[in-house]
Order: C-alpha cells, then structure tokens, then sequence
C-alpha cells in the first residue's frame, strides 16, 4: 500500500519513528462470504470523536443559508453591557476535527497525525488494527487539497487495486458582512450608519464546508450567528465576527467599527440686517445653519408655503426674488450623511417690498414764474418720508450730484444765485429706498432796485428839487431773477402804503418821501429816499407906468387913466417858492410876447394888456391892464 495526494501530486507522507512495529488486535468478527477489501479508517486526534460529530456537524451547516431565511434580531436585546475595548471576549476553542461528508468524502485538518487502521468486515463494529512498524508512523497530509492512499500488489506490476481518497484542510472560512437598510458614510476613518441598519454575517468554506460563524458586539461573548442583526440603538458599535469549518480550521477575529446614528440634524435661520422683527425685504440676509453630532449635516432643503417643490440651501443667502408683498411662510429642515431628517421647521415673516413715499416742502420764501421756483437765502427745504408698514429709517438728499447726505431737519440752499437740483430719497426699516424725486429751484440773491420819476412840472435848483401839485411821482422797480413784489413808500410821516399808480403830493413846501422795493422771494432793498418842495402857488404879478396919468376917462362904464406919450410899461412877477420862469403879454389881444425891458414906443388910444406870469414849476397867473395913451 502506498500513500499519494494530487496537490501536490505524488508529495510522500511525512512519517515519525513509531519504534517497534506492532499490531493492535481487535475483537475477531466473522469473516464475509466474499473477500473484502481492507478498510482504512482515519482519525485526528482522539478517533471516537468522528462518528459523534457528525451528526451535530451536520445540523449546524443545515441551518439556513440565505439571508432572507434568518430571522431578525436587536442587537440591544442581546447585549447586557457596552462596548468595553479594553476586555474584549476571546473567540472560542475549536479542536481541529475529521469530517465526513454526506457522500462520505473525507476531510482532515492539516495539522492532524493521521493514523491508518484495517478491519475485514463493512461492520462498523468489527475489529480494527492500526498498522504499525516501518512506513507505518503518523502521517501528515502536507498541503491542502486532495490526497490517495493507494494499494497496489507488487507481483502485478504495482497497479493500483484501491484507491482511498482524503482532503486535507487548512485554511478557515471566509466570512463578511453584509450591511444594509440604512444609508452609510464614511468620515475621517469612521463609518456611520443610520436608521434601520441591518447585518447578515455571511460565511463560505470551499473544502470541508462551514461548520459555524459567530458573532461578538461590543466585546460581549461570542455567540453562534443565527440570525440578522438589528441595530436600534444610536451609540460606536464594535462588531467581530468569525468562521470554523468542519474539521475545525477557525479564523481570526474581523472586527469591523461603525457608529449608529439615529438623531436628525438640527437647523437655524438666522436673519441678518435688515429687519424688524418679522419683517424682511429683498435686502435682507436668510442664512440656514444646521449642525449634526455625529455624520455631519448632508443638506439643507427650503420651500415657501404654496410650492410644492423643495429648493437646495447653497450655503449664501437663500432666494427672496420670487416672493410677493405680505405673508409668508419659510419651511426649512436638514438631513444628515446617513438620511436622518429632522421635521419642517416654519419661519412666519411679512415681506415688504413699499419704499416709503417721499415729500419735500420749501418753507419761507417761494415763487413760481415762467415755470421757476424762486428762493431766498432765508428759505429752507424741509424733507418727509412715510412708511407703509415699518417705519421709516432715513431721508437723503443731495443738491447738484454733490452726493447723498443724511437729512436730519430743514436745510437752506447754498448762497449762490442759480439752478440747484435737490435729489431726495427715503429708506424704510428693512432697506426698502424709493427712487430718488427730484426738485428744481433758482437761488435769488439780489435786491431789487427802486427809482423815482416825476411826471409834470419839476424844477431843480442848485441841490433842490422843485414839484407842484400837478406833478406826478411814480416810483419804479426792477428785480433780475423773481421779479419784483410790490414797492413800499412813506410820504413824511404818514403811514407807510404800497405804490400802485403815480401820486400827487399835496402841501405846500418841503416834503420827503421814503421807498423801497421788495422782490417775489422778499428780498429787500435799503430805503431810499428822494426830497423836493412843493409848489401850489403862481407867481404874483406887478405893471408899472413910466409916467403919471393925466386924467381919466370913461370908457364902457370903465374909468382908464390916460398917460402921456413916449410912457412905457414895466412888468415884473414875483414868486417866493420856486421863482418866475417868465412873464408874456399880448396888447389889444394880439401876439403873445415875452417881456423884455419895458412896453415902449405906444401910440395914442385905448390899451389893453394882459399879461401871464409862470414860476419855474409852471404855476402861472394872469393879469389885465387898461390904459390909454395920448390926447382925448
């Protein structure tokens, strides 16, 4: 009989020095009617131990094999403690075994000595004898895989007659976890999972065929894995998981560290200026924050109320655009790396979208002409603004693009004559600012300026001017920019009145009047004054013969005195005001003349001469002298 394995093929068993060779001997049995071939039985270790492990091998790898077939089970029933690192169980002792198949195929552990028995009958209780003597030590199947024993008779040229079969076995089973129902993340080297986590241990041995996998949590002891593991609890998991296979090849502990998380994220909505309260605009900030202990914070989703439709947080500030004036509702939650998702939380908001409205007022001095607004150095503009809903935070102005400046209270325009542009804007309390409205007004710095203009008679004598009361005083004015507004006027010490149309001024002697003007902005000139003396009486007149009269006459019921030839006449009129211009005369009704000298050169008759006289302000009296000339 020879020994030969097929991997590797043809490799001798190692043999040991049994010392003397012997026979066991074995209870006789009958011997079989036919010859029988030799039995070979093989053992590792303690031999009894192959029949009785059988059966219980067996059961083992009969239990179900698919995942869908075990049944569940939480982990927190199992455990009475929590993972403890520092004492971790140890696997179980698992003595290397021989395993028959249900085909009865042999398996051996490698490590195993195998001894070789022969018995002459297919009882299993017939007597055995294990060979012993030369080639006949224990034997080690050196190399995993199949291996013979072979018989072969030497007198037949060595042909093999029998041909025993044994697998040795080595190596332990492979085992793996399988890990589902629950989303998984991996951070920093740690591994999460979240809700409904699931393990099934998952074994195989291609040799001799699995006889067990067991499973330890949190370093408890290792049990016999049975069913799918259920983790409901959210706490770091230390899971360890093993395999044996039927002749006891057992493999190193795998152990695998993961955290359960079960919490959901919490998430915060900030708000950042501008508010008021729960009042926002288009300018104000919405930043969503979530945190999460464990996974970390996956996403951030938002909605209004009225969408159907969820929107992803970008990590800025989240879109206001599409809302619409009034309430509103923001609903937001988070959800972490392993899909734990908190419940909607809910933010009532009013959003406003009305600037204030904005009004301006120029108080004091004003007036519109020609399309103009006219101001005066004493005006101010006074600004005011009114808010819908929250109030308003501000008023600006500026004048000519010189930059917008905070309005606090009214302001004048700056003291130059011209154009100035007011630009003004109001802001609510959420940062809500109207569109600039805008004022134009012509700054008038210049006084008007009156005169005086007499219309009639005037006479001006050295420094002194001379009126009468046929003389008219008008008094005008002119303004460059707002036009003038009235004129204002006091004669002597009667009250002050407004000049409307040419006066006369009545009263003999020296007068003053005192006047100024006044422009639509009320600017006002400094009073000026003009003085003249009034004149309201003619000038008296006086006629002078040269010569006496002689006689008298009657002449018409009249009585004339009749002066000799070659008299001649004087004239002279005088006048204590302003003084006679001039005296003219006409004779008998002729040609007006001016009086020079004397009347001379008159012939013998009846004169009638009259005479005018006009001071230097045209007041004028007349006079009549009758007279004769010569013989009657």
């Amino acid at each position: 009989m020879s020994y030969s394995s097929s991997y590797p093929p043809e490799v001798p068993l190692k043999s040991f020095d049994p010392g003397p060779p012997f026979l066991e001997p074995e209870p006789e049995t009958p011997k079989p009617k036919k010859s029988l071939w030799p039995l070979l039985l093989i053992t590792g270790g303690v031999l009894g131990l192959i029949a009785g492990g059988v059966w219980g091998y067996q059961k083992w790898i009969n239990a179900p094999a698919t995942s869908s077939e075990k049944p569940q089970v939480s982990v927190s029933k199992l455990l009475a403690k929590t993972m403890d690192r520092s004492n971790m169980a140890k696997p179980h002792q698992h003595p290397y075994k021989v395993f028959i198949g249900t085909k009865g195929e042999v398996y051996v552990q490698q490590e195993m000595p195998i001894y070789v028995k022969i018995a002459v009958s297919e009882d299993p209780n017939a007597p055995s004898y294990r060979l012993t003597g030369m080639n006949a030590a224990p034997m080690k199947l050196d190399g995993p895989g199949e291996h013979h024993l072979r018989h072969s008779h030497t007198e037949r040229g060595g042909a093999d007659l029998n041909i025993f079969n044994l697998t040795s076995d080595d190596a332990a089973p492979k085992v793996w976890t399988e890990f589902r129902g629950a989303e998984r993340h991996a951070k920093d080297s740690t591994i999460y999972f979240g809700k409904g986590l699931q393990v099934d241990v998952k074994s195989e041995d291609k040799i001799s065929g699995l006889q067990e996998s067991f499973v330890s949590v949190d370093g408890a002891t290792f049990i016999s894995n049975q069913s799918v593991l259920i983790f409901d609890k959210e706490k770091p998991y230390s899971l360890r998981t093993y395999g044996v296979d039927n002749v006891g090849n057992a493999g190193k502990p795998k152990e695998e560290l993961f955290i359960v998380d079960l919490t959901a994220p919490r998430s915060t909505m900030t708000l950042q200026k501008p508010y008021v309260s729960e009042t926002i605009s288009p300018q104000t900030t919405v930043v969503l924050n979530a945190q999460d202990n464990l996974s970390g914070v996956r996403k951030i989703y938002y909605r209004y109320e009225g969408e159907s439709q969820y929107r992803e947080y970008n990590g800025k500030s989240i879109e206001l655009g599409s809302l619409k004036e009034g309430g509103n509702k923001l609903y937001y939650y988070a959800i972490d790396h392993v899909g734990n998702r908190e419940p909607d939380n809910a933010f009532s908001f009013y959003f406003d979208l009305t600037s204030p409205l904005s009004s301006s007022e120029v108080k004091g001095d004003k007036f519109f002409i020609n399309g103009r607004q006219y101001v005066s150095p004493r005006t101010e503009v006074k600004l005011a603004a009114q808010d819908n809903k929250i109030g308003v935070s501000r008023i600006e102005y500026q004048i000519n693009e010189g930059g917008f400046l905070r309005y606090a209270q009214p302001f004048k325009i700056p003291q130059s004559n011209g154009e100035y542009r007011i630009d003004y804007r109001s802001t609510d309390n959420v940062e809500n600012t109207s569109k600039p409205k805008r004022m134009v007004v012509y700054m008038d710095l210049e006084k008007p300026v009156s005169d005086y203009v007499f219309d009639g008679p005037t006479f001006m004598l050295r420094d002194t001017l001379y009126i009468t009361t046929r003389t008219h005083l008008r008094l005008p004015a002119t303004d460059k920019y707002s036009t003038v507004k009235v004129v204002n006027y006091k004669r002597d010490t009667d009250p002050q009145k407004v000049f409307s149309s040419p006066f006369v001024i009545q009263g003999r002697g020296f007068h003053e009047v005192i006047f100024h003007a006044i422009d639509q902005v009320n600017n006002r000139e400094e009073n000026r004054r003009v003085a003249f003396v009034v004149d309201d009486r003619p000038p008296q007149i006086f006629s002078h013969l040269s010569a006496n009269k002689y006689e008298d006459i009657r002449q018409g019921g009249e009585v004339l005195g009749v002066y000799p030839q070659l008299t001649q006449i004087f004239l002279a009129a005088t006048d204590d005001i302003s003084g006679t211009k001039a005296i003219w005369y006409t004779i008998n009704g002729g040609k007006e003349m001016p009086f020079v000298g004397s009347i001379k050169g008159l012939k013998e008759g009846i004169y009638t001469i009259d005479i005018r006289a006009q001071d230097n302000v045209t007041n004028e009296s007349r006079s009549r002298v009758r007279f004769a000339i010569g013989r009657f």
